[in-house]
């Protein structure tokens, strides 16, 4: 008579299905974490956006490092204004019509006239 044993091998069988389950699925998590952290990583490298009100606090717009000590013509004048608290000099930069941007001290007193006529 042949003896068939079936329990050993089935057992066995059975455990490196689960094994084999166990390994596939670590696999895919790990892959699925590292996706997702890849796509958080490059969403926040890519995207800039800020609120407006953050933006207009804390980051400098233009500052000034050179002044100019020459006077423009009024009419030459587009706009003034002051440049950002946390610029080391504080100064004026003034838009032309031709669409220059010329830096002026902030203690100089046509910059203080122009600024204050128009502001």
């Amino acid at each position: 008579m042949d003896r068939i044993y079936i329990g050993r091998n089935a057992k066995s069988q059975s455990q490196q299905r689960e094994k084999n389950l166990i390994i596939i699925s670590d696999s895919i998590m790990k892959t699925l974490c590292f996706t997702l952290g890849l796509l958080l990583l490059l969403t926040a490298c890519c995207c800039n956006a800020m609120p407006k009100a953050l933006q207009f606090n804390t980051v400098p717009g233009n500052c000034c490092f050179n002044v100019c000590t020459r006077s423009l013509p009024l009419k030459r004048v587009s706009s003034i204004a002051k440049t950002h608290s946390s610029c080391l000099k504080q100064a004026f930069i003034v838009q032309t019509i031709k669409g220059r941007q010329i830096c002026y001290s902030g203690t100089f007193q046509w910059a203080l006239d122009v600024y204050n006529q128009q502001h």
